[in-house]
């Protein structure tokens, strides 16, 4: 499973960032502003 940060200013980086630690199967990509 692929999220992918928009770079905004909410709280949904961090809760990405949990879901990507606790499952290898899980990826994070972050684009930034």
């Amino acid at each position: 499973m692929i999220f992918i940060d928009d770079g905004s200013d909410d709280e949904s980086n961090n809760i990405m960032r949990k879901l990507a630690d606790n499952d290898d199967r899980v990826s994070v990509i972050q684009f930034f502003k």
